[in-house]
């Protein structure tokens, strides 16, 4: 009868090297999971305008010049609500472009 032995060898314990490339998917999709969960903005602001003797189109187109913006129009069935879109600012950015959106929040006719 022979000998059973050379079926049953056991495994030699797994180097670190083979470890860390076994991790090493784990670690990329946890990687591409934050960058993808960044924030993204566009050179467009949904911004809410007051209006003025009751016509808000004119008002946002207003205050659209005022801040070297185009208006783009109202948002849906949301009176009160422009789409502003700016030549200046990129048009797809993982970084907040201050200047602009703090001169629309300074703007008195800006809600």
């Amino acid at each position: 009868m022979a000998s059973n032995a050379h079926r049953h060898r056991r495994l030699d314990p797994v180097g670190p090297t083979a470890v860390m490339l076994l991790l090493l998917p784990v670690w990329l999709a946890a990687v591409t999971a934050d960058i993808d969960a960044a924030a993204h903005y566009t050179n467009q602001f949904a911004v809410r305008v007051a209006s003025v003797g009751g016509d808000h189109g004119q008002q946002a187109d207003r205050v659209a010049r005022k801040h070297g913006f185009l208006n783009r129009g109202q948002i849906g069935s949301l009176n009160e609500f422009y789409l502003f879109e700016h030549q200046h600012v990129h048009k797809r950015s993982i970084y907040v472009d201050e200047k602009y959106h703090s001169r629309l929040k300074l703007d008195p006719q800006v809600i």
